[in-house]
Order: C-alpha cells, then sequence, then structure tokens
C-alpha cells in the first residue's frame, strides 16, 4: 500500500533524468491550462493596447502617452502576436499537447471498443489544435502584415507592409 507522501517523492525520486522531468511537466494537465491562460491574457493585453501601426496613430492623438507605449513597446506589448515571448508560449503549449498526444496513442493502441473511439477523438482533437498553433507559430515567425491599394482595372503586384514595399508571387487584378 502506497501513501500520497510516498507518491510525490516517487515522481522526483533523484534517479530521474532531466529529460523525464521536463516531459512529466509537459503532459500535467496543470501545466497546459495555466499556459492557455497566460496566452489568454496575453491576447487580451494584445487587443486592449494598440498593435504595430496603431501605436503611431494613438500617439498622434494622445502624445502625453508617448512614455508609456515606449515601456510597453520595450516589452513587447505593442507587437504581442509577433513577439518572441507570444510564439514562444506557443511553441510550449504545442510541445505539452504533443506529449500529451502521444500518451494518448499509447492508449489507442492498447484498447478496444467505444475506448478505443474515444481516445481516438481526443487525440484527433490534440492534432487539430496542434495545426491551429502551427499557423500561429507561423504568422508569428514569417508572417507579414500590409495594405494594397488598387483602383478598378489596375493590377498590382506588391504590398506595402511593416518592412517597406514587398513584391507579390502574383499579381491581383
Amino acid at each position: 500500500r502506497v501513501s500520497m507522501g510516498q507518491l510525490n517523492t516517487k515522481s522526483n525520486a533523484p534517479g530521474k533524468s532531466v529529460f523525464a522531468l521536463v516531459i512529466e511537466r509537459l503532459a500535467a494537465v496543470k501545466f497546459a491550462v495555466s499556459v492557455v491562460a497566460v496566452i489568454a491574457v496575453a491576447c487580451i493585453v494584445g487587443t486592449i493596447l494598440p498593435q504595430g501601426a496603431e501605436v503611431d496613430r494613438y500617439l498622434h492623438k494622445n502624445p502625453a502617452a508617448a512614455g508609456q507605449m515606449e515601456l510597453f513597446g520595450k516589452l513587447g506589448l505593442t507587437h504581442v502576436f509577433y513577439s518572441w515571448w507570444f510564439v514562444g508560449l506557443l511553441c510550449v503549449l504545442s510541445a505539452s499537447i504533443m506529449t500529451c498526444s502521444s500518451r494518448r496513442f499509447a492508449t489507442v493502441r492498447r484498447t478496444t471498443g467505444y475506448a478505443r473511439w474515444h481516445a481516438c477523438g481526443s487525440m484527433i482533437t490534440h492534432i487539430s489544435i496542434l495545426l491551429i498553433l502551427a499557423g500561429g507559430v507561423m504568422r508569428g515567425v514569417w508572417g507579414q502584415k500590409g495594405y494594397l491599394e488598387f483602383r478598378e482595372g489596375q493590377t498590382v503586384a506588391q504590398f506595402v507592409g511593416d518592412r517597406g514595399v514587398q513584391a507579390l508571387p502574383f499579381g491581383i487584378h
């Protein structure tokens, strides 16, 4: 018979490798929920605070807020969805979901009947979340935001983005 105190000391056993401890932490539901909560707070901040080019327009209307916006910029809060820490949070959540999915795959292999269908559905849901997170990471790393302006009958093959005028590999008519 094992008590709860013995279970806790087993998970912190000195024989466990750092890799095993990291995998154990990534597979914990509490950890994943905590990461989701931090991402939600970051999304709220990114929605409330002006982002990107909106910062200049905001400062034009509110010059007294220049000091605050400079601080927010240094903290990466004026480009939340493109910041390294937001992309990092998405990667950590992806690693957590991949760890849970790999464990779910083992469950799918060893069960039968309804339990197998339930585990399979859960695994498919996790994989779809991973695809959505992969899209968010790709947007944060390689995505560009910009605009293009053209008149009826005109063909445009470039847009104006944060990095200046960018050529498109196609034309819009």
